[in-house]
């Protein structure tokens, strides 16, 4: 079982909303209350706010999904992005 599991964003908005208790009733909102459903469901989850430089193996990530014509989810560390991981 994952115990403190930390979920890093560099969006300030994202980052307050899913700590916020006011309702959004947006397409974006709606997505938010399905992860207050999720992070209360476990308490030793949360959601902290990372500064864009601070956060390279992020970009890089986001960077090489671009390369893909359809949504790519990573089931192995991409090769572009492992030494990044291991040195932050």
């Amino acid at each position: 079982m994952l115990s403190h599991v930390q979920f890093e964003t560099d969006s300030k908005l994202l980052e307050d909303s899913s700590n916020s208790s006011i309702s959004d009733y947006s397409g974006l909102g709606a997505f938010i209350l399905l992860c207050k459903i999720l992070l209360a469901q476990n308490p030793h989850f949360r959601v902290r706010l990372v500064k864009m430089q601070a956060n390279t193996v992020a970009q890089l990530l986001a960077k090489a999904a671009l390369c893909y014509a359809s949504p790519k989810i990573f089931h192995i560390t991409p090769s572009c992005i492992y030494n990044s991981i291991f040195n932050e």
